[in-house]
């Protein structure tokens, strides 16, 4: 994609390492444009000075190849990034908004953890929703 199109605005919605073949250079290509914080960068962050063998084999693999600049950058990530111009925000998930009612969950959230607003103006209402 940014090959094509260069002047593209990139987000990426967290979780950049623990699971790909090149977790630095992950973070490396999210710290040129856009990012959320992910639950694994902000484990990653809990981590950082836990002894090497209470890690799982994917935090440490990851470890071996993060350095302090990525760590402050971790550190800088936002939880959400507003989208003016498409009248929508990039998440990792859910934010956190008081539980509510009987069962203790939010009510403007589904069991996949998406979030379950209202339509953009001019959408079409789907009950399926």
């Amino acid at each position: 994609v940014l090959a094509h199109a260069p002047a593209a605005r990139v987000t990426f919605a967290g979780d950049l390492n623990d699971r790909g073949p090149k977790p630095r250079e992950c973070v490396e290509l999210a710290m040129k444009h856009e990012c959320v914080l992910g639950n694994h960068e902000e484990q990653h962050l809990k981590q950082q000075h836990r002894p090497e063998l209470l890690l799982s084999p994917d935090h440490r693999a990851t470890r071996a190849t993060l350095g302090d600049r990525h760590y402050a950058y971790f550190k800088s990530l936002p939880t959400s990034i507003r989208l003016p111009e498409f009248n929508a925000a990039v998440v990792h998930a859910a934010p956190a908004f008081p539980a509510t009612g009987a069962s203790g969950r939010n009510p403007r959230t589904t069991s996949s953890g998406t979030l379950n607003l209202p339509p953009l103006p001019g959408e079409p209402i789907n009950p399926g929703n």
